[in-house]
């Protein structure tokens, strides 16, 4: 096993917590890569591999009692799953430079290279005109509000508040499709 996969594997292989890991699911796995030392052909290249626990009974009062612990070689099936999510990320860097509409975040675990967490929005100044262009303003307008809300939520979204010295308007756009979720205008000059 690679260096970089020992604290994780010793996690997961200790056994007072298997129990626990088994509760909700009949087998939990985990990827790895090590070093093939056997094969003349594969001397000391990483190798990717998967091994599980797999559970076999539980005793009458629902504790673990057998479990099988199997590995196997995913190496080329990870190799290829690996290669096609680059492509899939150099696609989206290449689709989105030339579009300069859409902005794309990518977090990636350095070990495995799998996306963890993906963002992907419009560009602020696009959807600054999508509300500009829906409240009908054809004047010069200020903003004083412009913030992408976008962690933890479903739709991320871009809130945006300005005004063309007469009215104020108050804007929702849902920061991947480009609609408008939620608006509102205030009229800035008091009736005398």
């Amino acid at each position: 096993m690679l260096p970089a996969y020992t604290e994780e594997m010793l996690e997961f292989v200790d056994l007072s917590t298997l129990d626990h890991r088994l509760r909700h699911s009949r087998i939990v796995s985990r990827q790895y890569q090590s070093t093939v030392i056997y094969h003349p052909e594969h001397e000391n290249r990483p190798e990717w591999t998967e091994c599980c626990f797999i559970e076999g009974d539980r005793l009458a009062d629902g504790r673990l009692s057998h479990v099988i612990f199997a590995t196997r070689s995913i190496h080329d099936t990870k190799i290829r799953e690996l290669e096609a999510r680059q492509r899939l990320k150099e696609e989206m860097v290449i689709s989105g430079a030339l579009s300069q509409e859409y902005s794309s975040l990518f977090k990636i675990d350095a070990k495995t290279g799998e996306i963890i967490y993906f963002d992907y929005h419009m560009d602020i100044l696009k959807a600054k005109k999508i509300a500009i262009d829906d409240a009908g303003c054809d004047g010069k307008v200020t903003f004083t509000e412009e913030k992408l809300v976008s962690g933890g939520i479903k739709t991320p979204y871009y809130h945006f508040v300005f005004n063309d010295g007469r009215t104020q308007w108050t804007y929702r756009i849902d920061a991947t499709l480009g609609i408008v979720l939620e608006k509102s205008k205030a009229s800035l000059i008091k009736a005398s």
